[in-house]
């Protein structure tokens, strides 16, 4: 993965990871990355079971929230899943796929495939499901007019355990978002009053710091200097009013900035309590 794609993921997790608004606002950056990072110029996105002449078919375009109009035929064919519903029955890896690859002459000279090239001017597509429990196949159907590269399908692999998490955190937003007595559009009341005041790199520290991971680990994690860890934990710990790591969790935890869990304890050697 190249170095602008990681920092990008590490935005986006911190994105996630301050509440990342409404769950459409996080669908919406996930589908971004992945038009940037795989050059899509069309993205499906796939979150339930299809059948020839049933189930919702999402599309989307780069830049763009609104949903594409698409034709009947185009939908039906987009529902028929060619190759990737016959590749997905055949086994159970669940790895990205691509079209070319997969298909072969036999894609690329399909019905299927000619109605997706005139509807989207695209020529291959790349497959990248989300893991989950479900036997259902879920995820994404990014399409563009140029074939995709094994880079491309590595890329796809290494992203493919963060965007189940997201797409899994999305979902707990969303079922929050609609519980009873609460709008869709109405803030949380139990939204954490000092979230405003951290840095999403604090933010990102401040998640680090409840796993336990040292110093060092962080730095290593978010490519930077050990010094330029213990300058974020400085300034965090004085924004929570704490004293060290585990005072910092626990106050964290109470304001609502961490989900309430039992917060790992530093190593028992460490002295410097910015380790």
């Amino acid at each position: 993965m190249l170095k602008r794609d990681y920092e990008r993921l590490l935005d986006l997790a911190v994105h996630v990871l301050e509440g990342g608004g409404r769950p459409d606002s996080v669908r919406h950056r996930v589908l971004e990355e992945l038009a940037l990072a795989l050059r899509g110029l069309v993205i499906v996105v796939k979150d339930e079971e299809w059948s020839e002449d049933r189930g919702r078919v999402s599309v989307r375009r780069p830049g763009g929230r609104a949903e594409l109009r698409l034709s009947a035929e185009t939908v039906r064919h987009l529902r028929i899943g060619r190759p990737f519903a016959e590749h997905y029955s055949k086994t159970a890896d669940r790895g990205p796929a691509v079209a070319h690859a997969i298909g072969g002459h036999r894609w690329s000279d399909s019905e299927t495939a000619n109605v997706l090239r005139r509807a989207f001017g695209t020529r291959d597509m790349l497959c990248l499901p989300l893991n989950g429990p479900s036997a259902v196949v879920r995820g994404f159907l990014i399409h563009r007019d140029t074939r995709f590269t094994r880079r491309d399908v590595a890329y796809a692999r290494l992203v493919q355990p963060f965007l189940s998490a997201v797409s899994a955190h999305r979902a707990r937003l969303a079922n929050r978002s609609l519980s009873p007595g609460r709008s869709l559009r109405q803030p949380d009341p139990e939204a954490p009053s000092r979230a405003a005041v951290l840095t999403p790199r604090e933010t990102t520290v401040l998640h680090l710091l409840a796993e336990g991971l040292s110093a060092y680990a962080m730095a290593r994690r978010l490519a930077v200097s050990v010094r330029t860890i213990h300058k974020h934990l400085q300034r965090l710990y004085r924004k929570l009013g704490a004293t060290d790591r585990l005072d910092a969790v626990l106050r964290a935890q109470r304001t609502g900035l961490l989900p309430h869990r039992e917060p790992v304890r530093p190593p028992a050697l460490s002295h410097n309590h910015c380790s």
